[in-house]
């Protein structure tokens, strides 16, 4: 009797613990789990360049227990239409799983088309469960803007360069900033989500989703945010420094100089 080959496919960059939840999932539906990795130049187009390079990621993967057997593919039309071809041609008389994880489903998937005359490939969807939550993407995005808790909330940086840097603020129900004040910047605010109470100088400003204010460089401001829901802005600095210890307080909630 032909084995079963079930086939899954990724960029894995990184492989963290949903890929294993999707490949343990995987290989229950058959005899042999062969993982597709996508390969470097496939990860330049989606993301601009690799987290880890293939040979790394193939050497992880083939010493995963559950994993019987690893290759590399580079589709260009964004499917995995290469690497079941691969297998196909190497098994031509077993029965071959496509495995499906994450948000993939028969209606948004490529493969499904191209191969639905090949009467020996089935696909197979929900593989895994919902290990988009711990998605590659995300990680990245983690490590690159890792957040930094106040006792306010939290903030991460977007994007910084020399002349500018680009912040995003969330602030707790009920809590609100100290007043202070930049000696060599100046600061653009744009509410994201909620409702923002700002003071600049002895002006008071409410601002909703999608309205902006400016912070003139020195002048005296504070955010609050004296809703019952998070508060959300996006942070745009200009000036000559940027650094957290070019902040004079005048009054703070939590004692801070």
């Amino acid at each position: 009797m032909n084995e079963i080959i079930v086939i899954v496919t990724g960029g894995f960059d990184p492989l963290h613990s949903g890929h294993i939840a999707y490949f343990e999932d995987a290989k229950k539906l058959g005899d042999k789990l062969i993982v597709g990795v996508n390969s470097d130049e496939w990860l330049v187009n989606k993301k601009g360049r690799p987290f880890m390079p293939l040979s790394e990621r193939i050497e992880i993967i083939k010493n995963l227990t559950v994993v019987d057997e690893v290759i590399t593919f580079d589709d260009q039309d964004n499917s995995a239409s290469g690497a079941i071809r691969i297998v196909l041609e190497k098994y031509p008389k077993n029965k071959i799983l496509f495995a499906n994880g994450g948000d993939r489903t028969s209606g948004n998937i490529l493969e499904m088309d191209a191969f639905k005359d090949q009467t020996n490939v089935e696909f197979v969807f929900g593989i895994g469960g919902d290990f988009k939550k711990n998605s590659s993407s995300w990680i990245l995005e983690e490590w690159k803007s890792p957040i930094e808790e106040r006792p306010w909330g939290s903030f991460k940086v977007l994007d910084e360069k020399k002349e500018y840097k680009i912040k995003e603020l969330v602030v707790n129900p009920g809590a609100r900033l100290s007043l202070q004040s930049h000696k060599q910047r100046e600061e653009t605010w744009i509410v994201l989500d909620g409702e923002a109470t700002i003071t600049i100088n002895e002006d008071i400003f409410i601002k909703i989703k999608n309205e902006t204010v400016h912070i003139p460089q020195g002048a005296k401001h504070r955010l609050e945010n004296k809703q019952d829901s998070i508060l959300k802005i996006i942070e745009i600095q200009t000036g000559t420094y940027f650094g957290e210890d070019d902040i004079t307080r005048y009054d703070d909630d939590f004692n801070r100089v």
